[in-house]
């Protein structure tokens, strides 16, 4: 199953900030999934699903701070991804 980002447009967005918005968004996408697969878990409970790292430890049976690390080295292979792009 596969996961999308909308990224909804504010009032007054033309039709080249929505398909920029969407272009960005699939870019995200492409990131998260190329990260490996605990990470992009990780990222996409986070940061798509809005769990809080506590609520993720919870349920993967892990402790909160091997949540909190991996997760803070996901976010900046992403950053590192989507900064060379």
């Amino acid at each position: 199953e596969t996961e999308t980002i909308d990224i909804i447009p504010s009032p007054g967005f033309t039709p080249a900030d929505e398909l920029s918005a969407q272009e960005t968004a699939g870019l995200i996408e492409k990131a998260i999934d190329s990260l490996p697969t605990r990470e992009k878990l990780l990222i996409k409970l986070h940061i798509i699903h809005e769990k809080k790292y506590r609520e993720i430890a919870d349920m993967l049976g892990l402790p909160a701070g091997t949540v909190s690390v991996c997760i803070k080295r996901a976010k900046e292979k992403l950053r590192e991804i989507l900064k060379n792009l």
